[in-house]
């Protein structure tokens, strides 16, 4: 009677090599590396978060870290794998909002929610992604040693950041600023 051996290998050794090969592929006979994959964090039903990358629970300090550090993630639910990005970043917004210095008024975060479900809806969410990407330019050219040498009143600077937002809000939209209103309907 003859032996058949059959190599087993453990599913781990099976999944480490197939990653892998996934992250590289040859070029002339040279294996080169592909860029990393998205991080991706695990949100467990007992409300605990799972870092892949590092192998081990992480808090939501740590994903503030990510978030600081322009690190790319993905929270997603490890049941349904539901991404709950979103959702988290919320999270930590409201952490942030509640135990610091907020940056959103009672007032603003009342208009925020007026809009939901109003035909405006879509345009707000626009228009305030492009403020804050203005802003952040801004915020950018004031850090920069020549303005610090220079005194930049940064209230006046911040004015003009308002009016600059709002010509451009109100004037019509170009390619790369374009503001889709969605279809309204008018009821007579």
């Amino acid at each position: 009677m003859q032996r058949v051996e059959v190599a087993t290998n453990s599913k781990s050794e099976i999944n480490k090599t197939n990653a892998s090969q996934a992250n590289s592929h040859q070029v002339n006979g040279l294996t080169k590396k592909k860029m990393p994959p998205e991080r991706i964090i695990k949100k467990y039903p007992n409300r605990r978060l799972y870092d892949t990358q590092i192998s081990r629970y992480i808090t939501l300090h740590d994903v503030k870290k990510l978030v600081m550090e322009h690190k790319d993630f993905q929270v997603i639910d490890a049941k349904t794998n539901e991404n709950l990005t979103r959702c988290t970043l919320m999270q930590l917004i409201a952490e942030e909002e509640t135990n610091g210095a907020p940056i959103l008024t009672s007032e603003i975060l009342k208009e925020f929610v007026r809009f939901y479900g109003d035909s405006m809806q879509t345009m707000m969410s626009r228009f305030l992604e492009h403020s804050v990407k203005l802003f952040m330019e801004k915020r950018a050219s004031l850090k920069s040693p020549l303005n610090s040498m220079l005194g930049t009143n940064k209230s006046s600077l911040m004015q003009n950041i308002a009016k600059q937002n709002m010509t451009l809000f109100e004037s019509n939209p170009s390619e790369d600023k374009s503001v889709d209103f969605g279809t309204v309907g008018i009821e007579p």
